[in-house]
């Protein structure tokens, strides 16, 4: 629910996958405060089958940390994107198969 934009509050829906729908996929870039070309990092995976639940600026703000969870939440990937090439590394990954 929106309260911030107008007098009365309004609801706001966001697209959910059903059972048996495709699921929807994601990616990341990054563009310039400037403008420019968008570069779109190279994360790895079927992006319909993991999540980006949460990513942010490295200290040296030329890589982005991001985390990638499998569907299935029993594998998590913490990596680093370069912002200039896209390329990603993993820096760690958690499997828990409990």
């Amino acid at each position: 629910i929106n309260y911030t934009d107008s007098l009365y509050p309004k609801i706001t829906t966001f697209q959910y996958t059903k059972v048996g729908e495709t699921n929807s996929a994601s990616r990341v870039g990054v563009i310039s405060s400037s403008g420019g070309q968008t570069q779109w990092l190279k994360v790895p995976g079927d992006p319909r089958n993991h999540y980006i639940p949460k990513m942010e600026w490295a200290e040296n703000s030329e890589e982005i940390v991001l985390q990638q969870l499998n569907r299935l939440q029993n594998t998590n990937k913490v990596m680093l994107g370069d912002v200039r090439t896209g390329r990603i590394r993993t820096i760690l990954t958690e499997c828990d198969e409990a």
